[in-house]
């Protein structure tokens, strides 16, 4: 094997070590998001949206577009509703995206990654890693 060989092997290696920290991450914020909305604080749940924002790179745009997938679409309704207040609707909201990264997890074919206990987040993550080299939590 050529070292060309080697050192692409590594970064292959180096970047499926960062995603994989990348989704643990999303997965832990997710998880807590629900915690807190679940006991309906608030200002917690905004903080770990803000969180889940910076991860997924999607939910830093300013609003959805109508080509966006329903997945991006609930996650800033998401963000509207803890904006507002409404712990309600931000707890129906959370409940629907989790049952569809779950969905999402359950129909991605090709190079999934499965971690214990979030969702699918690869529609969150930019158009290319619906492809076949998506990656996704399941719960």
């Amino acid at each position: 094997m050529s070292v060309s060989g080697i050192s692409s092997s590594c970064l292959i290696d180096s970047s499926n070590q960062n995603i994989h920290n990348h989704l643990r991450q999303f997965q832990k914020e997710f998880q807590q998001l629900g915690s807190d909305l679940q006991t309906g604080t608030l200002s917690a749940a905004r903080q770990d949206f803000a969180t889940l924002r910076k991860l997924a790179p999607q939910g830093n745009s300013p609003s959805p577009t109508p080509s966006s997938s329903p997945i991006v679409q609930m996650f800033h309704q998401l963000g509207q509703d803890l904006q507002s207040g409404d712990v309600s609707a931000a707890q129906q909201d959370y409940a629907t995206l989790k049952q569809d990264f779950q969905k999402v997890a359950h129909t991605q074919g090709h190079h999934r990654l499965h971690l214990q206990g979030g969702g699918g987040i690869s529609q969150l993550i930019e158009p290319s890693a619906s492809s076949s080299n998506s990656v996704s939590i399941t719960a």
